[in-house]
């Protein structure tokens, strides 16, 4: 979580997240009011959009 939490403040690529761990994060905290889902769902939503930044850069 604390690698999350270093992501959403720009501490760290988004790159440098292994989605494995973040797919477990996901799995284990479920609860949308929690916490740790929003965390979890910021993080995504980041990941996601670097990756599509690079996508759409080698197109």
């Amino acid at each position: 979580m604390q690698e999350l939490e270093a992501l959403l403040q720009g501490q760290i690529a988004p790159q440098a997240v292994c989605l494995d761990n973040l797919v477990e994060l996901a799995l284990l905290h479920a609860q949308p009011e929690s916490t740790e889902y929003e965390i979890i769902d910021l993080a995504s939503n980041l990941l996601l959009a670097s990756y599509l930044k690079q996508a759409q850069e080698y197109l």
